[in-house]
């Protein structure tokens, strides 16, 4: 353990959740390689925009995780987040280029972190954006024993000109 962490099981998580992100590798987005995927990668030069313009999008899946807690369907939150972002970048006439999540809980579960990025990965591949990242982080104190999080935000792209709402 380091600094309260269980370093073998964010590893075991991060193992087995790669292949799920990358499935939804998608043009100008790059798998981080680095041992913890800290960063997502986006080469916006390798899409056809002339004038590119990001928007992002940040949210939580809040009291739906009780929901989710009390039917033990966690690959639900997943899709939730992603919807989420995706939709409030659709709102401003952009599409997603990708997602990066953050997992949160006293203890670390490999299912449930399975299943929670099961949900993203699934959900990213129908908006068409890439699962760029996803954080674990273990918080011992900080949730009820069962009690998680999932917080994440997405980042989208369209034309300076055609921003919504339009003035």
């Amino acid at each position: 353990l380091s600094a309260g962490v269980d370093l073998p099981m964010e590893q075991a998580i991060s193992t087995n959740i790669r292949p799920l992100m990358q499935q939804t590798l998608r043009p100008g987005c790059e798998e981080d390689t680095g041992p913890h995927g800290l960063a997502g990668i986006c080469n916006i030069s390798d899409l056809n925009y002339k004038e590119p313009m990001l928007v992002n999008s940040v949210n939580a899946v809040g009291t739906k995780l009780k929901v989710a807690m009390v039917m033990e369907r966690f690959d639900t939150i997943g899709a939730d987040l992603v919807a989420l972002c995706a939709n409030d970048i659709a709102a401003r006439g952009a599409e997603p280029l990708f997602v990066m999540a953050n997992f949160s809980a006293p203890k670390l579960d490999a299912q449930q972190a399975y299943l929670v990025n099961q949900g993203l990965a699934e959900a990213c591949t129908e908006a068409g954006c890439a699962l760029l990242g996803s954080k674990t982080a273990e918080m011992p104190g900080i949730f009820s024993a069962s009690g998680f999080d999932v917080t994440g935000f997405a980042l989208g792209i369209t034309e300076l000109s055609k921003p919504l709402p339009h003035p």
